[in-house]
């Protein structure tokens, strides 16, 4: 008798694999605050918007230091927020985008672009521990106008791209950012939302995080400015004495 033996050939073939962005967080509002971590939470709540179509929204509320911070974000490394947002009232009102967040026994720091609303402009505001900043980056200073202005009680779309220390802010147009801020230093830290120490409220909705390599914009940086020591004063000139 001959016994034939049959080896079965296993073969694997390798395919490509395709990897999209990952995304490590959304949030409609629809169901708690559990993904967040808020430091006043009669400031930081969900309400209803009484518009169908966003049902329910995070709404800030100043009173001092107020805060949202996505918990876990500042494991996630480079990184894209998508979101929408909305001024309710026409009064004073911003909202910070917070970014590579870090707090210790001693200190807090965190850079911010932040969005005005009543006056629809944008300005970088880093914070180190507690001291405004924003007038140490007056040229940043971006006006939103004509088809970009921020409208009161409308909604408006919104993406930051933070890649290492440097952040990316988009509003409205999400091809092109409005302001390219790359002079925070801390280059990982959790992310989060920020409204003004006092005046109106702003609200957010339709929030998603997606982890990133590089920066989608790869263009000069806005508004393109440059720096040169060289011409900056090196002596102090004197004038006076003055009677008044």
């Amino acid at each position: 008798m001959m016994i034939l033996k049959v080896k079965a050939l296993l073969v694997i073939i390798f395919l490509p694999i395709v990897c999209s962005a990952q995304i490590v967080f959304e949030d409609d509002f629809e169901r708690g605050l559990l993904g967040w971590e808020v430091n006043n939470t009669t400031s930081v709540q969900i309400i209803d918007s009484q518009n169908s179509k966003q049902g329910k929204v995070l709404s800030l509320t100043p009173d001092g230091n107020v805060s949202a911070l996505i918990k876990n974000s500042n494991q996630w490394g480079s990184l894209r927020i998508e979101g929408q947002l909305l001024f309710p009232k026409n009064e004073h009102n911003y909202l910070g985008f917070i970014y590579n967040y870090r707090k210790s026994d001693q200190r807090e720091d965190f850079g911010l672009l932040y969005v005005k609303g009543n006056g629809s402009y944008i300005r970088a505001n880093p914070w180190r521990d507690g001291n405004v900043s924003r007038l140490l980056y007056e040229e940043y200073k971006t006006n939103l106008e004509e088809d970009q202005a921020i409208r009161i009680g409308k909604w408006h779309p919104f993406k930051m791209e933070v890649v290492n220390e440097t952040c990316h802010l988009y509003v409205n147009d999400m091809q092109r950012p409005k302001i390219t801020f790359e002079l925070f230093e801390l280059k990982s830290g959790k992310i989060g939302f920020q409204p003004r120490v006092t005046g109106g409220g702003v609200w957010i909705d339709d929030i998603k995080v997606t982890s990133i390599k590089q920066h989608s914009y790869k263009g000069e940086n806005i508004p393109l400015i440059k720096y040169e020591p060289d011409s900056l004063i090196t002596k102090w000139e004197v004038f006076g004495p003055l009677k008044k």
